[in-house]
């Protein structure tokens, strides 16, 4: 009686049960976005011998304009990847220092899936800046969100 006591308790301590749920499963996928560069960022002209800071916004005719095609409605970050960058000119030892960037972007792209996006910053001319003209380059990104 007390081994048949025991193997009940066995068995009732084994019982369990189980239940069951569908769920769903989802995915989207975006196409890769294209960046196109329709314009550089372009600094006006400007005189030598003393310095000067010259500021394109990036709403200015002169910013770097870029159109984007990519998945409709979907939302996107941007920035520029280098905090500054370095203008040089042939045959010219000193360098123009570039900074301060600022992007104007759309937070999403509109329902054809395209954007616009305005670059600018800030060029700083120094005293010692030689005659030339100075170019270099600067990374946009654009990250699907």
């Amino acid at each position: 009686m007390f081994v048949l006591t025991i193997l009940l308790i066995i068995n009732l301590c084994n019982v369990a049960t189980a239940t069951d749920s569908p769920f769903s499963v989802s995915l989207k996928l975006f196409k890769p976005i294209v960046i196109s560069e329709v314009k550089n960022l372009a600094f006006p002209d400007t005189m030598l011998g003393f310095s000067k800071d010259l500021v394109v916004s990036s709403t200015d005719d002169n910013s770097a304009q870029f159109d984007l095609v990519g998945s409709s409605g979907a939302n996107i970050v941007t920035a520029i990847m280098e905090n500054s960058i370095n203008l040089s000119a042939p045959g010219v030892s000193t360098a123009v220092l570039v900074d301060n960037f600022t992007v104007k972007a759309p937070v999403a792209l509109n329902s054809s899936g395209k954007g616009t996006i305005g670059v600018g910053g800030t060029a700083h001319i120094s005293s010692d800046n030689q005659d030339g003209n100075y170019i270099g380059l600067a990374t946009l990104r654009v990250v699907y969100q």
